[in-house]
């Protein structure tokens, strides 16, 4: 029996090498994505806050009116305990879109008007899954510019909206 295993691990040495490196791998990447979920899941007490507003304020320079700003934390968001304020307007006049489980954007219905100043309160009632609140409510205060000849954001055409 022993010779047979012998015979049959010479003869088919590559294979099984192959065979074996595939496992070990798929192996260690999902044993590091479970820790790496851990790490981001599972820390209640935690200081929950924003990471990024993106593009960020206080100019906001776009051709695209309907361009987003989106919001980023630095856990997973419980979205059942969002609420926000905007203006101009009210938050009916805007719209809410879930990005990912640690961040969301916010778009006027009708776009963003050139030169207005925009508000956007989200309120320090927003929880992370992991029931972390915010410690205050976040402000954001920003126009819209479109953007000048030179900026890298200028295009060489301007779409028409």
């Amino acid at each position: 029996m022993l010779t047979k295993i012998k015979s049959l691990t010479v003869k088919y040495k590559y294979p099984l090498l192959l065979i074996l490196t595939i496992l070990l791998t798929a192996g260690y990447l999902v044993s590091r994505s479970k820790k790496e979920e851990k790490i981001v899941t599972t820390q209640p007490g935690r200081e929950f806050k924003l990471l990024e507003v993106y593009p960020a304020p206080p100019e906001f320079i776009s051709i695209w009116s309907v361009e987003p700003i989106n919001f980023t934390f630095n856990e997973p968001i419980n979205f059942e305990s969002l609420t926000y304020k905007a203006s101009p307007g009210n938050s009916s006049d805007y719209q809410l879109k879930k990005d990912s489980n640690f961040s969301f954007s916010i778009v006027p219905t009708n776009g963003w008007r050139e030169n207005t100043e925009y508000t956007i309160i989200i309120s320090k009632s927003l929880t992370s899954i992991n029931k972390n609140q915010l410690n205050e409510d976040i402000k954001t205060t920003f126009k819209r510019v479109l953007p000048q000849p030179g900026d890298p954001e200028y295009p060489d055409v301007i779409p028409e909206e």
